[in-house]
């Protein structure tokens, strides 16, 4: 509480301060094919066939980023799909920031053979991911860490939020920090944690590959980050985040249900066993499609990242009104509104960046997205069986000009008589 409170009495102070911006013109290397290679990675030809291949003693994804073999990682790329840390593969498209990682591990350290040795203490890392729109799809833009430290009867709070956006391999990213209880408190200056005897938490920056790192390495834990380039096609440096987690930090593995990347083998539920599971308890068939969108769209996370639509905090509030079952019937029949690009593009033509770095636009140039509304919408009139919301949004978008983008035979609240009884 005491923390809380010396957090809202600096406020002011901090509210005065201004963040670190980085720029990055690393550019890009050679293609391969249609991409070009992380770093640790080769450009590999195969049956005529060119890729990104990591190197010796590295795994990941050639064009995106390569970590070390030993390392477990979740990455959340391009428009966006997710490689969980058990290397399944899902779809998550939205317009909200979303919880992507809860990991609890031991305080560990580098010791004088270059061993990693665990130590007394624990971690609490959550990780958070938001998006931002690029001609009807969505692309990660920024990137929010939580932190606490327990070593010696005390504990550490340490909050990194990163963003940033790129113009023809231009990339600039700002980085902001607070030390408040659970992130709770107005972002400032970039800061840095040091525990003692066993390390340091704080930024990086790999300028020649364009990614912005938290290295929470006292946890065993990294983060990354690449913007999206607003110009150049985004398969040549795809845009997205990365977790990685050191085995020897003895990882576990939480809020499982809430989160996005799913655990490693072994670890706990993959997404498919928790879509089971709630196919199981609603006696209707769920994917793990279904699952990944009710976890980005009901999730319990407050949409406070710069630039983000005043109307998403709607869509939890909608998502508790519904019972479960119901839930999933929404999900199955609204989620289109996120996963069709040319849908996206002609029903909400929005500016693609609500919040501009490189033009220093402070402020939202759209408080509300149409595209959310609609999609607030969809869910109420299915979670409450009203039936003149739910013919309200047929009508949206008959009158859009838009449903012909809708893919064909796609199950939809267009295909709902809206008949309640």
């Amino acid at each position: 509480m005491a923390a809380i409170l010396f957090c809202l009495s600096l406020a002011w102070i901090l509210s005065c301060l201004e963040a670190k911006t980085i720029t990055s013109n690393g550019g890009v290397g050679p293609l391969c094919g249609a991409h070009t290679c992380a770093t640790n990675a080769i450009c590999s030809s195969r049956q005529g066939e060119t890729s990104c291949v990591c190197d010796r003693d590295y795994r990941g994804i050639g064009s995106f980023v390569c970590v070390p073999e030993n390392d477990n990682y979740c990455a959340i790329f391009n428009d966006p799909s997710v490689k969980s840390f058990d290397g399944s593969h899902v779809q998550v498209p939205g317009e909200q920031m979303t919880f992507a990682a809860h990991i609890g591990t031991k305080l560990c350290y580098r010791n004088d053979k270059g061993a990693i040795v665990t130590a007394a203490g624990s971690c609490d890392v959550r990780v958070y991911v938001w998006y931002c729109r690029r001609r009807g799809k969505f692309f990660t833009c920024g990137m929010l860490v939580k932190v606490m430290v327990f070593n010696n009867s005390t504990v550490k709070h340490h909050t990194t939020r990163i963003y940033g956006e790129a113009s023809q391999g231009r990339y600039i990213f700002k980085e902001e920090g607070q030390r408040c209880e659970f992130g709770n408190g107005l972002f400032a200056d970039p800061i840095e944690t040091e525990v003692a005897g066993i390390g340091r938490i704080k930024s990086a920056y790999n300028y020649s590959n364009n990614f912005a790192f938290l290295d929470v390495g006292v946890c065993g834990i990294k983060v990354g980050l690449r913007p999206v380039d607003s110009v150049w096609d985004p398969l040549i440096t795809p845009a997205g985040i990365v977790v990685t987690t050191s085995q020897e930090c003895e990882p576990d593995y939480l809020s499982v249900e809430q989160t996005i990347c799913s655990p490693p083998t072994g670890k706990g539920p993959s997404l498919e066993q928790q879509a089971a599971e709630l196919s199981q308890e609603v006696g209707d068939t769920v994917t793990k499609e279904d699952l990944a969108c009710l976890k980005v769209i009901c999730g319990d996370v407050n949409q406070n990242f710069p630039g983000a639509q005043t109307n998403l905090n709607n869509l939890h509030e909608t998502c508790n009104s519904c019972d479960k079952r119901t839930l999933v019937q929404a999900i199955k029949q609204c989620c289109f509104i996120l996963h069709n690009p040319s849908f996206v593009n002609c029903y909400d033509k929005q500016t693609d960046v609500a919040y501009s770095i490189i033009k220093k636009q402070k402020t939202v140039l759209k408080k509300t997205s149409k595209l959310t509304s609609l999609l607030d919408e969809c869910l109420f009139g299915l979670c409450s069986e009203n039936s003149d919301m739910c013919r309200l949004v047929q009508n949206s978008i008959e009158d859009s000009g838009c449903a012909d983008k809708i893919r064909p035979n796609q199950y939809t609240i267009l295909n709902s008589t809206c008949e309640y009884y």
